[in-house]
């Protein structure tokens, strides 16, 4: 099974919402999304086909916490270190919302 890579943009310059405790600026959200955004297109393509991050992805620890979270929750499943894809269940998660 061949697989893809998508261009995933993580922009750390943004500037979402409020300032944690620590004085960080709090756009994991937005990091989140915009990877729900890229593995719903593969999704719908093939919901069997894993993703492969590129390493600027991997390289953030945005994108890695993003990946963590949803893997934990059940929405992501990782088959080797930045090579994911949704699962039914996080699909069906982001088509009720």
């Amino acid at each position: 099974m061949a697989r893809r890579s998508y261009s995933i943009e993580i922009r750390p310059h943004l500037k979402i919402g409020m300032f944690d405790h620590t004085g960080q600026f709090m756009y994991q959200k937005r990091v989140q999304d915009e990877l729900l955004v890229t593995l719903t297109h593969s999704y719908e393509e093939d919901p069997g086909q894993f993703v492969t991050m590129p390493k600027p992805v991997l390289d953030s620890s945005l994108a890695r916490l993003a990946m963590a979270e949803l893997r934990n929750e059940g929405y992501l499943e990782e088959q080797v270190r930045g090579v994911v894809r949704l699962t039914p269940r996080g699909y069906a998660k982001l088509r009720r919302n």
